[in-house]
């Protein structure tokens, strides 16, 4: 070995090292960059030269490569970790908003204005001729039907949202995939020959950070160093192609819903985390929930007071009364899918009364009993049998529009009509002589005759003066069971889906801390062995200048004995 050989060496070291200054410059130049992978420099020695017969030695230094420092199974946990933390804040966040529409343990919360109905019809039964006490349940009425409206359309709202929320997080996700797609194939065409692609591998890196924010999903990369990427079990990304995800309409549990489907065949995804999971499992679960049993109770309402209403006395008497419920076919039986109501009667029947007033100021009652029969049977009761049974009432004249609601009238002058004990609900259901009018929380109002005239409010069995039995009877459904909320009050399924809702928001905002705190554990973690450490950086610059420094004084010294060796020639 000559001197030659030693400038070599010093050649071999002077590169070497400013290289390794290069990657510990590109290393403090992005020491701030969000998901950069710290780069190490692996310096290995060259191969050995003999100095003599007996011993050798190196010829120098040479970069073998540049290394990230990753570990593949930290990164994979991280990004679960952030899937599932990204799922369960969609639904805290949802459920925040549920929780505030609510507005409970205030003054302007459902269930205040529902006891507040309650009590108003418990007034108005002590006092049924006091028009103070009507205009009151007038007021308190139309105060629970506009919270209904107002948390219901708050719910719409927010579905509204979450949908299109869902949409633009699918058509990102769409992107992402395909962007790792074409990341795989430039990262094997660069690596290809042992070279190495580091900022390609950020940058996919990235991508896939980014997808797993929005979907859970696994990842393997293969001998050509393609990153292969699922969706459960369900391959999204292969080598170098992307199948796609798109939103299509399929029916899940008997509803037809938008939900998230490969886009090369349709195939529904199984998503397990991120936020498109918790996107469309919030909008059709908790929230759909929510929305669900809020029209229930507001069904109920309707129903239960409106059966109770339909068979009282008002103030003044109907010459005139029409029902707010139209039927689509008249001639099928009454409690058929077919006509379209809202509310199905049921066999009973009810009573008809036609008042006359003497010269003296007497009431009489002419009273007709009306059976409605429907008990399956081909003979059963259609709205036409309706009509002609009520047609023949002696002072009563029946009839019907093109939407199909029924009209009820007096047919002979001084005279009025009025109705009592239906069994059948079928007055109800047709929303004659009703105080509600809709079916449900976003559509619940005020009959428009009672709105217009407080003494349309039926506080009275009879036509008696000073009669509120029927306005008691409406309070009494504050605390009375109903079947169709699974056996409990209007007023207890309030406040158990007031309950429950805040059970929900805590889980979920337990459940969404709780992910985050194990989400932050991993980034630590990731951090100490991916982040860029500035005064690491700096003793390694520190090395890798003092070696630069020697190794250009080596050649300096190189040099100057050559120059002797030519000097004595």
């Amino acid at each position: 070995m000559g001197l030659l050989d030693s400038l070599h060496i010093g050649a071999s070291s002077l590169r070497a090292h400013q290289a390794a200054i290069q990657v510990t410059g590109n290393n403090i130049a992005n020491a701030a960059t969000e998901g950069y992978t710290r780069q190490e420099a692996i310096l290995e020695p060259l191969g050995s030269s003999r100095l003599s017969y007996t011993s050798s030695t190196g010829t120098g230094v040479e970069l073998a490569g540049v290394r990230r420092m990753i570990d593949e199974a930290l990164e994979q946990r991280l990004n679960n970790a952030y899937s599932q933390m990204q799922r369960y804040q969609v639904t805290d966040e949802a459920m925040a908003r549920i929780e505030s529409l609510m507005n409970e343990l205030s003054d302007t919360d459902l269930s205040s204005a529902m006891t507040e109905l309650f009590n108003g019809f418990s007034a108005l039964g002590q006092s049924p001729t006091n028009s103070g006490a009507r205009d009151t349940v007038l007021q308190q009425a139309q105060t629970v039907c506009e919270r209904f409206h107002h948390i219901r359309n708050g719910i719409i709202d927010l579905q509204d949202e979450l949908t299109d929320k869902l949409d633009n997080a699918v058509i990102e996700a769409d992107r992402l995939a395909g962007e790792i797609a074409a990341l795989n194939v430039k990262i094997s065409d660069a690596e290809s020959g042992e070279r190495s692609a580091p900022s390609l591998r950020d940058q996919r890196d990235a991508l896939v950070r980014r997808l797993s924010e929005l979907v859970k999903i696994t990842t393997k990369e293969d001998a050509n160093g393609m990153l292969n990427v699922w969706i459960a079990s369900q391959p999204l990304v292969s080598d170098g192609r992307s199948r796609g995800l798109t939103l299509i309409q399929a029916e899940v549990d008997g509803q037809l819903k938008r939900v998230v489907a490969f886009a090369d065949n349709s195939t529904l995804a199984t998503l397990h985390g991120g936020q498109i999971t918790g996107l469309q499992a919030t909008r059709d679960g908790e929230v759909a929930q929510v929305a669900e049993r809020l029209d229930l109770l507001a069904n109920q309402l309707i129903w239960q007071v409106n059966r109770l209403h339909s068979s009282g006395s008002p103030l003044d008497g109907f010459t005139r009364v029409t029902g707010t419920y139209g039927v689509e076919d008249a001639t099928v039986a009454l409690d058929s899918p077919d006509t379209n109501l809202r509310y199905a009667p049921a066999n009973g029947s009810f009573l008809v009364k036609v008042i006359s007033t003497g010269s003296d100021g007497t009431l009489s009652a002419q009273t007709t009993k009306i059976d409605v029969p429907l008990k399956g049977n081909p003979t059963d009761m259609t709205f036409n049998d309706l009509l002609a049974a009520l047609n023949a009432v002696n002072g009563v004249t029946a009839s019907t529009d093109a939407s199909g609601k029924l009209t009820v009238q007096a047919s002979a002058p001084g005279t009025t009509i009025g109705f009592a004990e239906d069994s059948s609900g079928v007055l109800a259901a047709l929303g004659i002589n009703t105080f509600f009018d809709g079916c449900a929380a976003y559509d619940i109002k005020v009959n428009p005759e009672v709105a217009a005239n407080a003494n349309r409010i039926a506080a009275g069995l009879t036509e008696a003066e000073g009669d509120g039995d029927n306005a008691l009877a409406i309070a009494q459904l504050a605390s009375q069971d109903i079947a169709a909320l699974s056996g409990v009050s209007l007023t207890e399924y309030q406040q158990r889906l007031t309950s429950d809702v805040a059970v929900w928001t805590a889980g979920a905002r337990d459940t969404a801390t709780a992910n985050e705190v194990v989400y932050e554990g991993l980034l630590a973690q990731r951090e100490s062995i991916s982040g860029v450490s500035l005064d690491e950086e700096a003793v390694n610059l520190l090395t890798y200048q003092r070696a630069f420094q020697g190794a250009a004084r080596f050649i300096t010294v190189v040099d100057e004995l050559l120059q002797t060796l030519l000097a004595m020639t």
